[in-house]
């Protein structure tokens, strides 16, 4: 039967993962829900028993991170990051819940703390969960893992382009968009893995041009729906 303390601290923990529910999106796959969207913002919740040092050394062994946010940590038990590869995230999100589950183990072993605390840690050590969340840029107007090159020359095609965009990184997919003026040249839209690999294919590209100078080369945008969110 668990304590008062652990039952509160499972209700304080399910209060606030209730409010965060719009911003999250569970990492697998079940019977009632579909493959998950993936993001490269990860929330790690329950997790007020957690060293944030211990917890940055952990995440950044799956990859480079963008952003760490761990002011939440104490307070409300959650801690939110950002990694630059949408690779590394979804890595993360299904190996982190293990690894900061021994984590909190072993911080809790160690702890001399009161018996209500202790409780309330031995609760948060076995239920650590990990959740994909809207990333913490979302309210900028761009995405900057996505580029737009518009008024491309005709003779451009998808394959020529993702030869030369693979130059700069590994390209997540190719978007073919619209002839919207009518004038024969074509627009796409490039998805990078990594945002910093974008960043660099978009500095390269507007100083070399290599299909000239009336193309234009410009991060995607993020949708309104995700800005609002994002806010």
């Amino acid at each position: 039967q668990p304590s008062a303390a652990t039952r509160q601290a499972e209700m304080m923990a399910r209060i606030d993962e209730n409010e965060l529910s719009p911003f999250l999106r569970d990492v697998t796959e079940s019977d009632t829900r579909p493959s998950p969207r993936p993001s490269r913002g990860l929330a790690i919740l329950r997790a007020s028993s957690l060293s944030v040092p211990d917890v940055r050394s952990t995440c950044e062994a799956f990859g480079v991170l963008d952003s760490f946010r761990p002011e939440f940590g104490k307070s409300h038990g959650v801690i939110f990051l950002t990694y630059h590869d949408l690779r590394s995230a979804q890595y993360a999100a299904l190996e982190l819940p293990s690894c900061l589950e021994r984590l909190a183990s072993t911080s809790s072993s160690s702890s001399h703390s009161s018996y209500a605390s202790s409780n309330i840690q031995e609760f948060c050590a076995s239920n650590v969960m990990v959740k994909y969340c809207i990333p913490l840029n979302s309210s900028s107007p761009n995405d900057e893992s996505m580029i737009l090159l518009s008024s491309l020359p005709r003779e451009v095609d998808e394959q020529s382009l993702s030869t030369v965009m693979k130059s700069y990184g590994a390209v997540r997919a190719v978007h073919y968009q619209a002839d919207f003026d009518g004038d024969g040249t074509s627009s796409y839209m490039v998805e990078f893995y990594d945002v910093q690999d974008a960043r660099q294919a978009i500095m390269e590209l507007e100083s070399t041009q290599p299909w000239g100078a009336e193309v234009t080369v410009t991060f995607g945008a993020n949708s309104a729906e995700k800005r609002k969110i994002g806010r």
